[in-house]
């Protein structure tokens, strides 16, 4: 196998690792906002919260693009303490959706977590909510033509070897 294709198979590989992370990730979010929401004691916690966790998938957007407008809603008409309870639950999900973000997308396509979260951040820099995504993929798909490298070195440094070996028994 050539190291073009290799490197297209662990690619895509990481790929579908990358989606079942997302959707570990809206999991986590789904739960979590389902408790919040039974907690502040929403109508059909569980329902909203799938929607919620639906949009959540969207890169810079997210949940917030749900819940603040909710929470403006809330304090709008009054509800100042129901306002207060959804813009609470907004924050603590959304700080722990970016704690786990990189660490569960890390361990999917098999980056360090400081990697991964490196390469979130920077593909975000450069190519805004796009790079979200592209960043890691972009960071898989380096990691794996390096290690691709490095395994055809080894390779290749072990057959030198061999060929060594099999020269010395000659020559004995």
């Amino acid at each position: 196998m050539d190291k073009v294709e290799l490197v297209a198979r662990e690619t895509m590989r990481s790929l579908k690792a990358y989606l079942r992370a997302q959707f570990m990730i809206m999991g986590v979010v789904f739960l979590l906002y389902s408790i919040g929401l039974f907690i502040i004691g929403m109508k059909l916690p569980v329902l909203k919260a799938l929607g919620i966790a639906i949009v959540d998938v969207v890169p810079i957007l997210g949940s917030g693009i749900v819940m603040i407008p909710w929470a403006i809603y809330y304090l709008v008409i009054g509800q100042k303490s129901i306002a207060m309870s959804l813009g609470i639950l907004f924050v603590i999900i959304a700080v722990l959706r970016m704690i786990i973000e990189p660490l569960i997308t890390g361990k999917q396509i098999g980056l360090h977590p400081l990697i991964a979260i490196a390469a979130t951040f920077i593909g975000s820099l450069f190519l805004g909510p796009v790079g979200v995504i592209l960043g890691p993929i972009i960071a898989v798909s380096l990691t794996t033509i390096l290690r691709v490298q490095s395994m055809q070195t080894v390779q290749s440094n072990e057959r030198v070897e061999r060929k060594k070996k099999r020269q010395m028994k000659r020559e004995e």
